[in-house]
């Protein structure tokens, strides 16, 4: 089997490092979104780059630390679509998030986008992938907040109010 590093997977377990999250995201929102994240992890997320969802599971699954981590990775492709995030815990078995930044100008602005939406949130249910919707305006707001409450509903609410695991 290819190492992680062979297999062309970039895994940053030290979130100290400096790191231009506009490069590796879609849109400000997404990087102020992802700085966020890792700031609220304080070193129990771990950014996996250029994921699918079977690297992530990989990484994980390779990590002795893996009971005391969220993985993170922007922009992955599932099935059909794409999560502007994809967060997993890993506890007996992988349980995953797929987190949207919905900018008013791409998401739920009409009614055929909040149909294509729905359409997509149900496939992701179907294949066990809960999905967190954040308008653009409330990460601006606060991304730390929003940050806390998706690593929240991953792990079930044992982070405590400062990110860290309870």
């Amino acid at each position: 089997m290819k190492s992680l590093a062979e297999a062309g997977i970039a895994v940053l377990k030290n979130t100290a490092i400096s790191l231009d999250a506009a490069k590796i995201t879609d849109s400000p929102i997404e990087a102020d979104f992802l700085s966020a994240l890792l700031s609220v992890g304080k070193g129990r997320c771990i950014l996996v780059k250029d994921a699918s969802i079977r690297s992530i599971h990989r990484v994980a699954v390779e990590d002795f630390e893996r009971h005391n981590r969220v993985y993170l990775a922007p922009q992955v492709p599932v099935g059909p679509y794409r999560c502007d995030f994809l967060l997993m815990v890993y506890d007996v078995t992988p349980k995953f998030l797929c987190v949207e930044c919905d900018g008013k100008d791409f998401h739920r602005a009409t009614q055929e986008q909040r149909n294509r939406d729905n359409e997509r949130d149900q496939w992701f249910r179907a294949k066990l992938i809960a999905t967190k919707r954040f308008s653009g305006a409330r990460i601006m707001r606060d991304p730390y907040k929003c940050a806390r409450e998706a690593i929240r509903e991953l792990v079930g609410g044992s982070w405590g109010d400062d990110g860290a695991p309870a």
